[in-house]
């Protein structure tokens, strides 16, 4: 519900109750900041014990202050801020009170914010190929690495920071947030979540058993028959690459033919992650500069949208060109 709506649904006495009530998620954390505290990990004012809402014994409205920002009802996750340099990270538990408290650094989701330029998707493909490269040259199939566990690290693209929850606000939750695009900070991308993942030695048969993990499309997943995760990866991430980028964008179709490789129903025909990031460079290889600086267009944009996108990409690109050439020009003058 946005704040325009509780406004107009509820009388400034209602909202204070609505606002200042947490939720129950909310309230296990709350009761958890004081050990959270003593490992050096601090939440934010909401969820610390004996809070009082800002907004109390004041004209101001919740919706103008930061701690009417409702945590996200997640249960065993929590964001927090490292006391020693205040850095952010996200706190998770388990039900079983026996499982330590893990501490992980804070992560965007790959999309958001969304990509702007293909140079940006360049980037992405590069290097969730490389990961995967990594992860199989060491015997370690993911065996789910949908979307939601390849995120992206994002602190350079927020030169001031952002609100955790209102990620396009700064820390206050009301001011807009100052942001960088990815294509001009360095913007790292992660595989999280291991729960699904195994080893297998070298010399060991390549095979695995489960139906487990995000991405439902993969066709021998199975209980009974042994299948090769391996090749489980290569399909999940030609399955990002489809629905997160070719399905959004109508100039990447640059994608289709390592998208097809990567998805084929028989697994075997497949190729292993060293030869799609191999394919992947050749098809990077034939992109020139000026497409790769160009802005993505939604293959939901009509006929103005697209008309107005290339004569700004086609600007950009030319001040892109004209700035480095001027660059180059003072480097070779010393």
């Amino acid at each position: 519900m946005s704040h325009s709506d509780l406004e107009d649904d509820y009388s400034l006495e209602n909202l204070d109750e609505v606002c200042g009530t947490l939720y129950e998620s909310e309230e296990r954390w709350r009761d958890r900041q004081k050990f959270l505290e003593s490992m050096g990990y601090m939440l934010r004012p909401r969820l610390r014990p004996g809070w009082v809402p800002s907004w109390k014994g004041t004209d101001i409205s919740p919706l103008d202050c930061e701690d009417e920002i409702e945590t996200p009802d997640r249960d065993h996750l929590v964001d927090a801020r490292r006391i020693s340099d205040n850095s952010r990270g996200n706190v998770q538990d388990d039900e079983d009170p026996g499982i330590s408290y893990m501490v992980m650094p804070y992560l965007h989701l790959i999309d958001l914010p969304m990509w702007e330029l293909m140079e940006e998707v360049v980037d992405f493909v590069d290097q969730i190929l490389e990961g995967l490269v990594f992860l199989h040259d060491n015997g370690i199939a993911h065996r789910d690495c949908a979307p939601k566990n390849s995120m992206m690290q994002a602190d350079a693209m927020f030169p001031r920071g952002h609100h955790p929850v209102h990620l396009y606000y700064l820390e206050d939750g009301q001011t807009p947030v100052e942001r960088i695009p990815r294509s001009q900070v360095p913007v790292k991308y992660y595989y999280i979540d291991f729960g699904l993942s195994m080893y297998i030695a070298p010399d060991a048969p390549k095979l695995a058993l489960g139906q487990f993990g995000r991405d439902r499309e993969v066709p021998e997943l199975s209980n009974k028959i042994p299948y090769d995760p391996f090749k489980v990866d290569i399909f999940i991430i030609g399955n990002v690459l489809r629905n997160q980028c070719y399905n959004r964008f109508s100039n990447v179709a640059f994608l289709r033919p390592l998208i097809d490789k990567m998805k084929q129903i028989d697994p075997s025909k497949r190729p292993t992650a060293r030869e799609a990031l191999e394919e992947w460079r050749s098809i990077r290889a034939r992109l020139g500069i000026i497409q790769r600086r160009w802005g993505l267009q939604s293959r939901k944009a009509g006929p103005v949208d697209r008309f107005l996108l290339n004569v700004g990409s086609f600007c950009s690109t030319m001040s892109y060109g004209s700035n480095s050439s001027l660059v180059a020009i003072v480097d070779l003058q010393g």
